[in-house]
């Protein structure tokens, strides 16, 4: 996804890039093709003890998926189950 398509400068943060897209949800969602739906922003969910907040969490109607988007500039290190769902997402 191009950062010009949501009228971003070279340099933000992820928060930017989060209100962006929330700003162009119409739009984003046409970028994510058929089927997806927004359920939240922010959602909260716990893993092991520990506090995690997911940017953007959307249901995929086809697929009967959630697909959380957790928005990173830098590195991120995914915590996944087994069966490569996040536990606290996992029904």
């Amino acid at each position: 996804m191009s950062s010009i398509f949501l009228g971003l400068k070279d340099r933000y943060l992820d928060k930017d890039l989060e209100d962006a897209i929330l700003r162009e949800l119409k739009s984003f969602l046409l970028e994510l093709g058929a089927g997806f739906a927004f359920v939240a922003r922010q959602r909260h969910i716990q893993i092991d003890n520990d506090d995690f907040y997911i940017d953007l969490l959307f249901y995929h109607r086809s697929l009967h998926r959630l697909i959380a988007i957790d928005l990173k500039l830098g590195n991120f290190k995914a915590v996944q189950g087994p069966d490569g769902a996040l536990p606290a997402l996992a029904g």
